[in-house]
């Protein structure tokens, strides 16, 4: 169930290419199409949410999920006999090990609420009965416990099935049960204005401040919020008095300013050769796409409300021309921030191994009041990029003494050789490593000293950008 949660996010990104967008704003050009409305379904779960809720989200698709990846979708259609036979051979599948019709699936609705604070997902057309153990009934619905130490629930009622905390399930039970009064009676004040803000969209958000639930200072002061996406855009809205918004405002420009600032030095540096050819080409596309999108997403101010929009054109084609802007912002932006993360996560390696090394050589002071004595060859001798997976594994490298003395092994494949120098008054263990295979290394550094016998470590790491 929470894979299905997920799936109806990514699901919902594609439909929405078939859904129009907010209220505000619009195309230009005689083939722009109107905005459509939002499906009676979604208000239909609406009636599910207790009254106490203080944030609506919601997910409504043109077209079930289960038809694009069984009959193929925009450029890449299956032929007839592959959709059928993809068709119940899925049917099979779900029906044997999940017990769940997800083919008709389509629409759903979260929400917050409190205090205290809880929330829950409920998604409508689903039949079936989950194969999950241990089922309790509750106001006519059976519910089955997921996460006991977390208090997470599913429940199924009709064919509206609940993801959620159990104290916010059992709420929305309740409430489908009419036992207790929902939030488009309760909080009829935030159901309008999630209507207003997200007509017709693929998803829609929308918040007030909670009850009773005081707000950080720098959002106190904040009355609403709304953001929605569909086929003619994304937009996103926020109210409150007039403090709250000038103090907001300033934290939106100094954001976009700061953001700038940062795909400025990448284009610069892609521009001067010091980023390698692949990760230069992606950064002189990505500065020219941040900046035409930083230009038309700047949040506009009128009186007390904040808003920003980016507006697509829909014209012959649009779901593949969409579909494929989507794919050039994804690899212009996404790529190369994925990259940069990829090489974080393998720096990590150096900073845990160095930081291991630190802990042996102030236990090994404490106890000889020296370091140990001795130097190590480069280990591995040979360079990581060598090995399988671009990783070294040389279990024979470290039985060289001063290793042994500090008591430093690596007993896994890794990223990184190391080396170590001591006289004994002083250390020095360094961690060099070519993340990118590309000839160009980085180093990092551990310097141990001992002033009136307390043994002090600093570890300095590579320049910026130097891999």
């Amino acid at each position: 169930m929470k894979a299905l949660a997920a799936g109806l996010v990514i699901a919902a990104a594609l439909a929405g290419c078939n859904k129009g967008g907010g209220t505000t704003g619009s195309t230009s050009g005689a083939s722009s199409s109107a905005p459509s409305t939002t499906s009676p379904a979604i208000d239909t779960l609406l009636a599910g949410v207790p009254g106490n809720a203080f944030a609506l989200g919601f997910v409504d698709m043109e077209t079930p999920p289960w038809s694009m990846v069984t009959g193929g979708y925009g450029m890449f259609p299956l032929t007839d006999a592959t959709r059928k036979t993809l068709d119940a051979e899925l049917h099979a599948y779900m029906d044997k090990y999940i017990g769940v019709d997800v083919s008709k699936l389509q629409y759903a609705v979260g929400f917050v609420s409190g205090p205290p604070p809880g929330g829950a997902l409920l998604v409508k057309a689903l039949s079936g009965t989950p194969k999950l153990p241990g089922s309790s009934d509750y106001e006519g619905a059976k519910v089955w416990q997921v996460d006991q130490d977390k208090h997470i629930v599913v429940a199924l009622k009709g064919d509206i099935a609940m993801l959620g905390t159990e104290a916010a399930v059992h709420d929305a039970i309740d409430t489908l049960a009419q036992k207790k009064k929902s939030v488009i009676t309760e909080n009829k004040e935030l159901v309008e204005w999630l209507h207003k803000e997200t007509k017709g969209a693929a998803i829609g958000f929308a918040a007030f401040p909670p009850k009773g639930l005081p707000l950080p200072p720098q959002v106190a002061g904040l009355q609403r919020v709304a953001a929605s996406v569909g086929r003619t855009g994304v937009r996103a809205a926020i109210e409150g008095d007039e403090a709250a918004i000038s103090r907001l405002e300033t934290i939106e420009n100094a954001a976009f300013a700061k953001m700038l600032e940062e795909v400025d030095r990448a284009h610069a540096a892609a521009i001067a050769g010091d980023i390698p050819p692949p990760n230069g080409m992606m950064a002189i596309i990505g500065a020219a796409y941040a900046k035409d999108y930083a230009a038309k997403l700047k949040p506009k101010r009128e009186g007390n409300r904040l808003s920003s929009a980016l507006v697509f054109e829909p014209t012959a084609g649009s779901d593949v021309m969409m579909m494929t802007s989507v794919v050039g912002i994804l690899a212009a932006v996404a790529v190369p921030a994925f990259m940069d993360y990829m090489k974080k996560s393998k720096k990590t390696e150096s900073s845990l191994e160095l930081n291991r090394i630190a802990k042996n050589l102030k236990v090994y002071y404490v106890t000889n009041a020296a370091f140990p004595e001795g130097d190590t060859t480069l280990s591995p001798a040979e360079s990581c990029c060598a090995g399988p997976n671009h990783k070294c594994f040389d279990p024979s490298t470290w039985q060289q003494k001063a290793w042994q003395d500090l008591d430093f092994q690596i007993d896994e494949p890794h990223l990184f050789q190391y080396r170590y120098h001591s006289d004994g008054k002083t250390a020095v263990a360094e961690a060099v490593g070519d993340l990118d295979c590309d000839g160009v290394s980085i180093t990092y550094r551990l310097d141990a000293t001992a002033d009136a016998g307390n043994p002090t470590i600093t570890i300095t790491e590579p320049p910026p950008n130097s891999d």
